[in-house]
């Protein structure tokens, strides 16, 4: 779509041609390889396994892309053939007909298109998987529309810029002529960058000096005109859509600090409080518009439980299986495990110096640091702090006997928890008969363990017992 259509300018396309088809090839080369690693679904699913995402590319896009690149290293071989050339009659001669060869060439690679539009929904799928932002996705959809935008504008410049070579060859008036750009001097550049400027002017109010000067240029600029009132109008409302629903944004978190700061004036709360309070919301709101939280997004309510307990099966399972007994469980009984990160396991967050826990308090959960970190004083050991972060885990012998709280725990910095809550695992172990015999026995050697170590030295950390 670019190098055809600047074939129009009185350029010195081989140089041009050869750079394009270097990057060409390499880039397209790289895209073959890594398709055969490419995932694609299978029913419910994402089949991910090399054999079979192989096989699948097989079957589809292979034989194309295979035709493609021969087609691309035809080109180069031919582009470097032709550079080889000498100025003598005969090879001259030979380097028309593979001038010619070259825009049937050209014209197969535009096939590509097709796999174009794939790659742009692939990257705009990828933006939103990597946990992009509501902000960043927006502006991705606004670079597309702009890019789309500037291409069609090229092909429109182009081909605007033929319609007055062909008249200059014809010996007739044209555009090119009126505008000078004819004259020694003046390079391909300005004159690619002048058909631009007038293709912009067709799809916005602007102006400029360029005029069609015969009946092809009139009736082209009349068709790009029609053209530019339907296209140009629904970009504008795209654009304003995305502009709006950016500042509606905006706003919904203006309102909701300017309501905090009501309430905390009104309630006399003290600076420091209100310090602390203001700073921890402000950076939770930043977090969430990368990391949203399940309860923001509202379409989560409508899936079904078996969907909704595998889906929180995905989000918490790595983090918890970091104990190896819940890993072993999970092998042992997939099903329990799920049902255990369904109902059992829900997610807080705490500002820096929150206390999470205090000596004395009864356990009712275990936790697991997911970002940041927290730091571990023992109640009996003064001059003792352990530093916890993700990967550990805190309490466990609250999922084994009745347990009561031997530190403080409190945040060194803003951090997430993944609490695990005793009861609610006792309720999903109880009644999955597979697994009960392991978990019995586990608990049974925690407890022996525990007992073999003198009371003052127990504490919440497992490293110590």
């Amino acid at each position: 779509l670019v190098t055809v259509r600047l074939s129009a300018f009185p350029i010195d396309t081989l140089e041009f041609d050869m750079v394009f088809s270097v990057v060409s090839t390499v880039y397209w080369s790289m895209d073959f390889a890594m398709s055969f690693l490419v995932g694609f679904h299978s029913g419910d699913s994402i089949e991910m396994r090399p054999q079979k995402t192989a096989a699948n590319y097989a079957s589809t896009w292979m034989i194309i892309d295979i035709a493609m690149l021969t087609v691309d290293v035809v080109q180069l071989a031919m582009l470097e053939d032709e550079a080889a050339d000498n100025a003598t009659v005969g090879r001259a001669i030979r380097g028309v007909r593979l001038s010619r060869y070259l825009r049937i060439i050209r014209l197969i690679r535009l096939f590509r298109v097709v796999k174009v539009q794939f790659l742009v929904k692939s990257l705009h799928l990828v933006s939103q998987l990597l946990g992009s932002s509501e902000y960043v996705t927006m502006s991705f959809s606004l670079a597309q529309n702009l890019t789309a935008l500037l291409l069609v504008n090229h092909m429109f410049a182009c081909t605007f810029y033929y319609l007055g070579s062909l008249s200059e060859d014809r010996g007739s008036h044209s555009w090119i002529r009126e505008s000078q750009l004819d004259q020694e001097g003046v390079s391909w550049e300005y004159a690619y960058v002048t058909s631009l400027h007038w293709s912009l002017t067709q799809f916005t109010p602007a102006s400029v000096d360029i005029h069609p000067t015969n009946l092809p240029e009139r009736l082209f600029a009349v068709v790009v005109i029609l053209f530019a009132m339907i296209t140009f109008s629904s970009f504008v409302s795209s654009i304003t859509n995305l502009m709006t629903h950016l500042r509606s944004l905006r706003n919904v978190e203006s309102k909701m600090f300017s309501k905090l700061e009501h309430f905390l004036q009104h309630h006399s709360v003290s600076f420091s409080t209100s310090y602390r309070i203001r700073g921890y919301l402000e950076r939770l709101v930043i977090e969430q518009r990368t990391s949203p939280v399940e309860k923001d997004v509202e379409l989560l309510s409508l899936l079904s439980e078996p969907l909704l307990i595998e889906l929180h099966h995905e989000l918490h399972s790595p983090v918890i299986t970091a104990h190896p007994f819940l890993k072993e469980y999970q092998a042992l009984n997939l099903i329990a495990a799920q049902k255990i990160c369904h109902s059992a396991v829900q997610e807080l967050f705490f500002s820096k110096s929150d206390t999470v826990f205090t000596p004395g308090e009864f356990a009712k959960q275990m936790f697991f640091p997911v970002k940041g970190s927290l730091e571990y004083k023992p109640e009996t050991v003064d001059d003792i702090i352990d530093n916890v972060t993700t990967g550990q885990w805190i309490a466990e012998m609250s999922l084994w006997c009745h347990w009561n709280y031997r530190g403080i725990l409190r945040a060194k910095v803003e951090c997430n928890l993944f609490l695990l809550d005793a009861y609610s695992f006792h309720q999903v172990i109880m009644h999955s008969k597979q697994g009960q015999w392991e978990a019995a026995n586990y608990a049974l050697e925690r407890v022996a363990k525990l007992n073999e170590v003198g009371r003052s030295l127990w504490t919440d950390i497992d490293d110590c017992m």
